[in-house]
């Protein structure tokens, strides 16, 4: 499969500026929330996490689309790949931790989140270095890209399409069974939920990263390359979960009812 992976320098300007939103979204509502103590500790904890992640993402997306024939980008994509899974392992943690309060009726503990933490970071990263340091991906002088096929193939499954498609049924399958639990005493238990509990967020990590996931498959295994303008879209797609972010915030009712928001004391 030989793809052309480099976007016209239009939509190429579009990925940057919303790369560059969501980048200073993921920055800028931590902040806030620590500022105007908006939310409980252990939820600003995974939602600075998942920040960090999105800025580290943008970055590195505007990075390696910038500098695609100038230099080795393969560290921008891998920082790129390293975020977008780390963010899987949070919004598995927030499914999780949901499930536990809402049908275990048992609290969380700072123990767990020391936990989750090291699995999405030391441990993820450090996985997902391997295909690079390997040199399953390198730089061709174009871009960075599979310089064996066979060792790709094998990443891929274990390493992408696995943990994707693990990820994808265990987040939907604990929705389900909260449903179950919720709709008994809740008269809108979708609404309550996905908005009022926070579900929101670990369906944002779906809706961003599937059709990339379903698109870059198509094109490795079927040979089936896609339009460029629905290459960039995607890539816009996959940057703009910092802005998701920021919305899915703004739609919390304890955020919607501080008037002062977006002023920041500077003193």
């Amino acid at each position: 499969m030989n793809c052309n992976k480099q976007i016209p320098e239009t939509d190429l300007y579009i990925v940057i500026v919303f790369c560059s939103i969501s980048f200073c979204l993921s920055i800028i509502i931590p902040i806030i929330c620590l500022k105007k103590n908006l939310l409980e500790t252990y939820t600003l904890r995974i939602i600075t996490c998942m920040s960090i992640n999105d800025a580290i993402c943008s970055l590195a997306l505007i990075l390696y689309e910038y500098f695609i024939q100038v230099i080795n980008n393969c560290p921008f994509l891998y920082f790129f790949i390293s975020g977008l899974m780390s963010n899987f392992i949070w919004a598995l943690c927030i499914a999780l931790t949901l499930r536990k309060v809402l049908i275990q009726n048992s609290d969380y503990k700072i123990n767990h989140f020391k936990l989750w933490l090291i699995l999405a970071y030391p441990i993820t990263f450090t996985l997902y270095s391997i295909p690079f340091l390997s040199e399953t991906f390198s730089y061709n002088g174009n871009m960075c890209y599979f310089s064996d096929k066979n060792y790709a193939t094998i990443w891929l499954v274990f390493l992408f399409i696995l943990p994707f498609t693990l990820f994808t049924i265990f987040i939907l399958f604990i929705l389900v069974n909260i449903y179950f639990v919720c709709r008994k005493t809740d008269k809108e238990p979708w609404k309550s939920i996905i908005i009022k509990r926070g579900y929101i967020y670990p369906l944002s990590v779906l809706v961003i990263v599937i059709p990339a996931g379903i698109s870059f498959s198509i094109e490795y295994f079927l040979g089936r390359c896609m339009p460029d303008d629905f290459s960039a879209f995607l890539l816009i797609f996959v940057s703009s979960h910092g802005i998701m972010s920021a919305l899915t915030l703004m739609s919390n009712e304890k955020v919607r009812r501080q008037k002062k928001f977006f002023q920041i004391d500077c003193y």
